[in-house]
Parts: structure tokens; sequence; C-alpha cells
């Protein structure tokens, strides 16, 4: 709660919502609750030009376990 980064965590592969910082909300002003009913709202954040990076970080996390990746 005390964090001002933006950090949200999605258990993958199944793309399970663990948490969202609070600072979440205050940086999109969306609240926390539809963070959590809408499951595609963080890919939503994402700029279009790097989406398909989320499909090669899905790959990566099912083959190696962990990924690193540079992103806007």
């Amino acid at each position: 709660n005390e964090m001002n980064d933006v950090v949200w965590s999605v258990k993958m592969p199944g793309g399970e919502h663990i948490f969202y910082t609070p600072s979440t909300e205050k940086l999109y002003e969306i609240p926390l609750d539809d963070w959590y009913q809408d499951t595609m709202l963080w890919l939503k954040m994402i700029h279009p030009k790097d989406r398909q990076l989320v499909e090669e970080v899905s790959k990566n996390i099912l083959l190696h376990g962990s990924y690193e990746i540079d992103y806007r």
C-alpha cells in the first residue's frame, strides 16, 4: 500500500489477477474494483505496439518459468 510504483501481478497461464498496487488506481483514474472485474483491462493499458510482447512473455514463462524483455 505504500508503494508509489504501479505494479500488478497476474498469474500466468490463466490470467488470474493476484494484486494491484493502489497507485494503479491513482495513475489511471480507474477504480481498483474495475481492474479486478475486467480481466483484460491491464492489457488495454499496454501500448498497442507492445501488446504482441505479452504473447512472447507468456511463452517464455511456460517454457522457462521466467522472462526478460524490454518494452515501454
